[in-house]
């Protein structure tokens, strides 16, 4: 027969005793190890009001199907779809990490059927840590956390924690690319995060290096790159990639904003921004113009500047360790 209590006449004592009781139960009952995921749908407010109510939760709709058939496929599920985004958990940071990469690529071949007004775009984040799980009741840190990693990543980028990456196995960590640290809001220190690449970067230029220089930069895991000699711009990032020739005569010939790089469903692509020159594989591009470009593209800036793309092997990149990262 279970044992009662009677509240009434309990000591503070007695109360604090099965306190500490009920609590050692719920540990050891509901605790337990997951990976957890956010998901955000970007501009949607924005959405909303452009196209209406309809046309917005068709959008919310759209990330709400993709999401489930990837996290099906990878042992997860979606806890909550509350607002424009969803809470969900998988069995491993490997299951976390492989449904967000497929529900990337989905959006992807999902955008490329549909006009350019209905793009989806999600920013996501994935984290490996302890809640309490019941069913469909989840709670804890973690789950207040893993939101946080998710509204700090830019469109269209999954950011993890050191946590979940740790958990990672060698085929999905060379994937990764750590962040300097980031400022997390309600979070006292700041967080060590990794950017996972959805797209493979074994099949994808990731670098871009500069000959004249030797300057090797890293392409940001962003839908647009922009590249110019701007850096600042009214006290903002002007440019993703700096261009700069040691030379200042030289160096005035690159323009402020030169060109961007476009990530599509079917590869990069450059965009020619400036009026001034740029060739790729010795071909001028147009300003306005878009040509395709791969690993072992060659871009000439303003005929200053030679630069070229590069995909590194995933020899290289598994072999990459972060210090004091898994």
């Amino acid at each position: 027969m279970p044992e009662t209590f009677d509240f009434d006449r309990m000591s503070l004592r007695a109360f604090m005793a099965l306190q500490q009781d009920v609590a050692k139960a719920i540990k050891r009952r509901f605790e337990r190890e997951i990976a957890v995921v956010f998901t955000d749908v970007v501009g949607s407010t924005a959405y909303f009001d452009r196209f209406g109510d309809a046309a917005g939760r068709s959008l919310v709709e759209r990330h709400h199907t993709l999401l489930r058939a990837a996290l099906a496929a990878n042992n997860g599920r979606i806890i909550d779809t509350a607002g424009d985004g969803a809470f969900c958990v998988a069995e491993s940071a490997f299951d976390g990490a492989s449904a967000l990469i497929r529900f990337q690529e989905s959006i992807a071949d999902d955008n490329a059927q549909m006009p350019e007004s209905q793009t989806l775009r999600v920013r996501a984040g994935l984290h490996w840590g302890t809640a309490l799980v019941d069913g469909d009741t989840v709670t804890g840190d973690a789950i207040n956390f893993t939101a946080r990693v998710a509204g700090s990543a830019e469109p269209t980028e999954i950011r993890i924690s050191e946590a979940a990456y740790s958990r990672l196995p060698p085929e999905l960590r060379y994937r990764c690319r750590p962040l300097p640290l980031v400022s997390l809001k309600g979070y006292a220190e700041p967080a060590r995060l990794l950017t996972l690449a959805w797209r493979d970067p074994s099949s994808s230029p990731d670098t871009l290096v500069i000959e004249e220089t030797g300057q090797r930069m890293i392409l940001p895991d962003k839908e647009i790159i922009s590249a110019g000699r701007l850096a600042q711009h009214e006290g903002r990032i002007a440019n993703d990639l700096i261009l700069s020739h040691p030379d200042p005569q030289l160096n005035g010939c690159i323009s402020r904003w030169h060109f961007q790089l476009e990530r599509t469903s079917d590869g990069l692509l450059l965009r020619q921004l400036s009026r001034g020159l740029t060739e790729v594989d010795d071909a001028p591009v147009a300003q306005g113009d878009a040509v395709s470009v791969q690993a072992g593209s060659t871009i000439r800036v303003a005929k200053v500047l030679t630069m070229r793309l590069v995909a590194r092997s995933r020899a290289t990149q598994a072999a990459t360790v972060y210090p004091g990262m898994g």
